[in-house]
């Protein structure tokens, strides 16, 4: 579920950032950070994390680019999604896209059980 995520979210871009409803895939990290240190709202690394769980967490954006502690804060995402909804997978991957389960959500939903499928 992990993997199919990181495809949804980053295409497995490690240093991926999505700003202003664009997507950008940066050479490295530093460059990651430079650009995303102009914003208050953004996604980042290879799950894609919300600054929003950033503030939440009091977490900085160079703790949560490092791949190992992306992965480890998308997957804690995801459980705590799949918690709130009962481990019912297309509603926690709305959470997870979104924060909680809308139209928008639900397509994601789609898209990431259709990577799944691959396997």
């Amino acid at each position: 579920m992990l993997v199919s995520v990181t495809i949804q979210e980053s295409g497995m871009h490690p240093w991926a950032a999505y700003v202003e409803k664009k997507s950008y895939y940066f050479d490295s990290k530093k460059e990651l950070l430079q650009t995303i240190k102009k914003h208050n709202e953004f996604d980042i690394g290879i799950m894609q994390i919300n600054s929003w769980w950033l503030k939440r967490l009091k977490l900085s954006p160079e703790e949560i680019v490092e791949v190992e502690n992306n992965i480890m804060l998308g997957s804690w995402i995801l459980a705590d999604c799949l918690k709130r909804y009962d481990n019912d997978l297309e509603h926690a991957l709305s959470c997870y896209n979104t924060g909680r389960i809308t139209p928008v959500g639900k397509k994601y939903s789609k898209k990431v059980l259709a990577h799944l499928s691959n396997f």
